[in-house]
């Protein structure tokens, strides 16, 4: 099934205009980041009742446009007062939505993760499939699919240059895979290990790879990230710690989400900061990429009014530095932070 409204004309925009868009991000200086509030306004009401169950995974396109996987996992009473969202639905920048689209047959199951690649194709991840597919824009045609039944796909990347398929595998055969633009796959390794952290399950929930080459791997639950170069070569660590605000008694598990568990990079040529979701603080860490320090955090900690998370999931940054995140179990939800001028 395909569902779609009437599209926004994209107005073509000269790459001076975007450069002065994209100034408030890169003039606040080389270690100083932006900061961010909520914006309420966004997204605009959904249109035919529609609900949304677990976002899966957030990403953007080309032309700031987002992107939202809607799992689709009601129950029957919450349909009740409202009708099923779409699986993929695409809003404009301002919050309205502009196409959706879905094919329950083809679409992989356990929606996760979603990329934009340079030719603005839409690369969706399936968790439950082990697979990602590789769809035009709007959805009309698949054109790829990778991965394999030994796989749990949690996160994908695909090389801006060589056009290589980055995926992370996360609780079934722990590692990443590389695939090259025609789907033959290419290598594969897994995270590293210490003598005395061989306990530590692995769980790669996301990967990203910069302009530069690197591939960043989040660690779920080593509270960190790992970083490599294409070909596995492992670099280095960067830690990203956590704070538990609440002591139990022991008959509770704790930091059992991770401290990294998604990423994406500031859309400037350098790429100067990383977005990682502390999803164990319920908050948004901002790193100095070259160091991986912590600069700073947005976000109003665990609860469901406006600016706070509940199981924040997946991240998404466009041009202007908007960043955008999706909500899982009871979240359900999407929103938007904006800079704060």
């Amino acid at each position: 099934m395909k569902t779609r409204t009437s599209r926004v004309a994209v107005t073509c925009v000269s790459a001076s205009l975007l450069f002065l868009l994209s100034a408030p991000l890169l003039a606040r200086g080389q270690n100083t980041p932006p900061k961010y509030d909520v914006d309420p306004s966004w997204p605009k009401p959904l249109p035919n009742r529609w609900v949304i169950g677990q976002v899966g995974g957030v990403c953007v396109d080309r032309q700031d446009h987002v992107f939202l996987l809607n799992r689709q996992d009601l129950k029957d009473e919450e349909l009740d007062a409202g009708r099923m969202a779409p699986a993929v639905i695409e809003f404009d920048a301002q919050g309205s939505v502009v196409s959706s689209w879905e094919n329950a047959k083809q679409l992989p199951r356990g929606l996760h993760s979603c990329t934009v690649d340079k030719d603005n194709n839409v690369w969706i991840v399936g968790e439950g499939a082990g697979m990602a597919q590789k769809y035009t824009h709007d959805g009309t045609k698949l054109l790829l699919t990778v991965g394999a039944e030994d796989l749990r796909l949690s996160g994908i990347a695909v090389d801006s240059v060589s056009g290589d398929i980055f995926v992370t595998s996360g609780r079934t055969n722990p590692s990443v895979v590389v695939f090259d633009r025609n789907g033959q796959r290419l290598r594969s390794w897994t995270l590293q290990r210490s003598e005395t952290e061989k306990a530590i399950v692995q769980n790669l929930h996301c990967i990203g790879v910069s302009n530069d080459g690197l591939v960043y791997v989040c660690d779920r639950l080593a509270h960190r990230l790992q970083l490599f170069d294409k070909t596995g070569k492992f670099k280095k660590m960067i830690d990203v710690p956590w704070q538990q605000y609440t002591a139990y008694d022991g008959k509770r598990k704790t930091g059992e989400y991770g401290s990294a568990s998604m990423l994406s990079f500031s859309r400037d040529t350098n790429q100067q900061f990383m977005y990682v979701i502390n999803e164990d603080n319920e908050q948004i860490n901002i790193l100095e990429r070259d160091t991986g320090k912590v600069l700073s955090t947005f976000g109003r900690g665990a609860g469901h009014f406006i600016g706070q998370f509940t199981h924040a999931h997946s991240i998404a940054v466009d041009s202007k530095g908007n960043v955008y995140i999706g909500e899982t179990d009871d979240g359900k939800r999407a929103q938007k932070f904006t800079i704060v001028k």
